[in-house]
């Protein structure tokens, strides 16, 4: 099954690495079904002529921003890539995937997520794919339902397919920490010390989705099919018990041997896991347009944040800090 969801990156502009095949289609649509079907198509270009539609094409390439973000200015086109896929598969490691139930797995009111083993059919088809938007939004969908994932309640019960208005933790405007994260260590979480896991912790076969606590438990563990997240963490437990003027010293002291090192989608992170542990995280900031930015830090207990111009560590500068439960920090 090849599954993908395409974004448009730019108008006027296509992408540097020239396309490898080129044909007609009059629709936008196609050109990207088209990308979908080849396995060594990345991204697409489309040109819709206006004037004589049967002149409209399509151009398929082999790279997308992942491999070069560089870009050629060219009238009238429009440049569509994946970036880093969010269809997925929400897999166990014990050899299971998460699926709706019942006969139609594509077209019902509610539905339960259960566990079906891996190799089953249930896990192969299109049914067993959703689109994790992991963003700041952190919502879930159901690829052939548009249906999302919905806790019951924010407490406990189990985790159903329903629709986007149905659910009240879906606004954006809602308490950030009711949305869909990947955790370091890999389990999915949502709310406040909570996580997503099969009933009682059975890893077997029709034990449905609920939230749980038990968040470092192995029943809790998913595995998804997309890339590792564009954030470098590492990972460092055992720091005792420390201020906001001798951390940073203290994760520089450990930071050639790291407990842990991860990648995440996002800059948000809980703090259940561990207690007693620093992290460094490591990205590049990629402005989309020339102008002014506000970065906005905000941690239990502490943090710092420093911006350069490249790795290392004399181009830094100090941009703000975080003593504990203070609010945001610009």
């Amino acid at each position: 099954t090849r599954l993908a969801k395409f974004i448009l990156r730019h108008t006027d502009k296509v992408h540097v690495t020239s396309h490898y095949k080129e044909f007609y289609t009059q629709e936008e649509a196609a050109c990207v079904d088209r990308c979908v079907t080849e396995t060594e198509c990345k991204s697409v270009n489309f040109y819709k002529d206006e004037t004589d539609l049967e002149k409209s094409k399509c151009q398929l390439v082999d790279e997308d921003i992942d491999d070069q973000n560089e870009y050629v200015t060219r009238a009238g086109w429009r440049h569509l890539d994946t970036g880093k896929s969010s269809i997925t598969r929400l897999k166990h490691p014990d050899g299971y995937c998460y699926a709706p139930i019942g006969a139609n797995e594509c077209d019902f009111t509610t539905s339960n997520i259960e566990l079906h083993p891996i190799s089953s059919l249930k896990c192969t088809s299109v049914s067993a794919y959703f689109d994790f938007d992991r963003s700041w939004a952190g919502v879930i969908t159901h690829v052939c339902s548009g249906k999302i994932l919905c806790p019951s309640s924010d407490t406990t019960g189990p985790i159903q397919l329903v629709d986007i208005q149905d659910c009240p933790y879906s606004a954006m405007d809602l308490d950030e920490r009711k949305k869909f994260r990947r955790n370091p260590r890999g389990f999915l979480e949502w709310g406040v010390h909570q996580c997503v896991g099969p009933y009682g912790g059975n890893i077997a076969p029709e034990w449905y989705m609920v939230l749980t606590s038990s968040c470092t438990a192995r029943a809790a563990q998913i595995v998804f099919d997309f890339d590792k997240g564009p954030i470098k963490v590492s990972i460092f437990q055992s720091m005792g018990t420390l201020s906001f003027n001798n951390f940073e010293n203290a994760i520089r002291a450990k930071q050639d041997s790291p407990t842990l090192i991860t990648y995440m989608d996002n800059f948000f992170h809980r703090t259940k896991t561990w207690d007693q542990h620093g992290m460094r995280w490591e990205s590049v900031f990629q402005a989309r347009s020339t102008g002014e930015y506000k970065f906005y830090l905000m941690a239990n207990d502490f943090a710092k944040l420093y911006m350069g111009k490249d790795e290392t560590e004399t181009s830094k500068n100090y941009c703000t800090g975080s003593t504990g439960n203070s609010g945001l920090n610009e």
